[in-house]
């Protein structure tokens, strides 16, 4: 029964990091877009505009954050990756089921989009030495998973909690708020404090 229910463990915390993961960077996405168009606006008013401006829109402090906010750091791109023999075991036994070249006889093309969405999973989940997303992935192919750890269930409840400190750091920000707002007021209010932020910035630098 113990094993039981934490293979679901495993299965909930694989969930959660996916869902996470991709809503983290839709958010990311839309903060970016978002900044943008109101760095365009802003140009379109002033003469002189820093470079910097877009990254400091993008940037959920000072006056463009409407409450305090812990210090988010911007993604960096990852290191040389390194793959853990651990994770590299458990890859090839994934991908000696859902490597593509296998699936080429597959007639069904959803099925083939799943087990292909699944290796290229696995193969992101090995190079960052994942061990929750690549056993939650052996379970699904009906495949023995490898031993997950209290120290990897501790690093993926660590993850989530960062994702979930930086999405709230996201909403913070003025710049969210313009988006998401569809009050056409609050809109054009919120969007004079940020214009008012970028001012006073301008002047301060």
């Amino acid at each position: 029964m113990e094993n039981k229910f934490f293979s679901r463990k495993v299965e909930l915390l694989s969930i959660k990091l996916e869902s996470l993961r991709e809503e983290l960077k839709i958010s990311r996405e839309i903060l970016h877009s978002a900044a943008s168009e109101i760095n365009e606006r802003f140009q379109k008013e002033h003469d002189t505009v820093k470079e910097s401006e877009q990254e400091n829109l993008e940037t959920p402090q000072n006056s463009l954050s409407s409450r305090p906010a812990t210090h988010t750091q911007r993604p960096q791109p990852p290191p040389n990756v390194v793959v853990d023999p651990q994770s590299k075991n458990i890859f090839r036994k994934i991908a000696l089921k859902l490597h593509p070249d296998k699936l080429e006889l597959l007639e069904d093309p959803a099925e083939k989009k799943k087990k292909l969405d699944l290796y290229l999973a696995a193969q992101v989940a090995a190079q960052k030495g994942d061990m929750i997303t690549l056993a939650h992935i052996a379970m699904k192919i009906n495949i023995d998973p490898p031993e997950i750890t209290k120290k990897m269930i501790i690093k993926a409840e660590n993850e989530i909690k960062s994702i979930k400190k930086e999405l709230s750091h996201i909403e913070s920000t003025l710049v969210w708020q313009w988006f998401i707002t569809t009050n056409e007021s609050i809109k054009e209010e919120i969007l004079n404090k940020i214009f008012k932020a970028l001012n006073e910035r301008n002047k301060t630098n």
